[in-house]
């Protein structure tokens, strides 16, 4: 039994020290929350001293005003699970070498650019360099949108020409996407949609569910179909069949 809790005691003490540990608390949260205050206290001062300025005016001084404490706190928290990643390939799980520290690079965010520093590896088993930040974030090599600018680009440009949605996206948001990029971000999400549908389909032939689910009982049944909670049967007279087929 103590044998068991000190490998479990090592166990535990080993995954902690991969990984760097980041401080708990947010330095956003302290003058720049403040000036935050201060600004939007007198903002909406001026709006309800202003005749014939709405709600729909308060409203978007709110949303101006904090915008950018946003932006704030999500490059902080951001940065702090940027330095947790451990220097492994995000791929194949090997130690990665040639290690630099932080290289830049600027997301475009639902609250505006955010800047993060990475680690940089070479990864020797798939021959390519890694970020494992990047995988850990759930950003694109390729791209220079946050996972929630792409989903914004590929729903608004499904539903409307790029120029058209560029627009909206920005009046809506604040965040501001060229023609070029949205095309760019929903061609990339089609992409990624169509490979994981062939991860899919791949998985179930490998797990013969095609078959399965197609494959017909050997006796004799009535198909029943259910739609918008209405009951559609074959035929009528139901449950009469062998008393109908003794009568001839």
């Amino acid at each position: 039994m103590g044998r068991g809790i000190g490998i479990r005691e090592g166990m535990s003490s080993c995954c902690l020290n991969s990984v760097p540990q980041s401080d708990s608390s947010f330095e956003t949260f302290a003058a720049p929350v403040a000036d935050w205050a201060a600004r939007l206290t007198a903002g909406l001062t001026r709006s309800v001293r202003v005749r014939g300025q709405t709600l729909g005016h308060k409203e978007e001084e709110i949303l101006q005003q904090t915008r950018g404490l946003e932006r704030k706190v999500l490059e902080e928290a951001a940065q702090k699970k940027a330095d947790q990643s451990p220097p492994v390939c995000p791929v194949c799980g090997h130690p990665l070498t040639r290690q630099t520290r932080d290289q830049e690079r600027t997301y475009q965010t639902r609250f505006g650019p955010v800047t993060i520093r990475r680690l940089r590896g070479w990864c020797r088993h798939c021959r390519t360099w890694r970020f494992p930040a990047d995988h850990a974030l759930g950003l694109s090599e390729e791209g220079s949108a946050s996972p929630a600018v792409q989903e914004m680009a590929a729903l608004v440009a499904s539903k409307m020409p790029s120029g058209e949605a560029s627009t909206v996206i920005e009046r809506l948001t604040g965040v501001k996407l060229p023609r070029a990029t949205l095309d760019r971000e929903a061609r990339r999400q089609g992409q990624r949609a169509e490979q994981k549908r062939a991860q899919l389909d791949e998985q179930m032939r490998q797990s013969q569910g095609v078959e399965q689910v197609l494959r017909l009982p050997d006796q004799p049944f009535t198909r029943v179909i259910e739609l918008d909670a209405w009951n559609i049967r074959e035929r009528d007279d139901w449950g009469q069949s062998d008393q109908r087929r003794a009568r001839g």
